[in-house]
């Protein structure tokens, strides 16, 4: 379970990167309002096909009209 917290409206992508930094599926790519969210990966690419166990990286990105912040986080996935 992913939780974050938009403090103004922003546009928001959270998206699930391989150990190798290859995409493996964007979770939300929107525009949100503020508040506390939480999104749940089920262990699917963007095909919905289960990747394999092992490290990945979600990179959360808030864009507030000129500035970008990205904040990554570990996940381990394991079957």
């Amino acid at each position: 379970k992913l939780t974050y917290s938009i403090l103004q409206k922003a546009y928001v992508t959270l998206s699930i990167y391989s150990s190798k930094g290859r995409i493996v599926k964007t979770l939300i790519s929107d525009n949100l309002q503020a508040g506390k969210y939480s999104m749940i990966w089920d262990g699917t690419n963007e095909y919905g096909f289960s990747v394999g166990q092992g490290m990945y990286y979600a990179i959360l990105g808030i864009k507030t009209g000129t500035t970008i912040q990205r904040t990554p986080a570990k996940i381990c996935l394991s079957k």
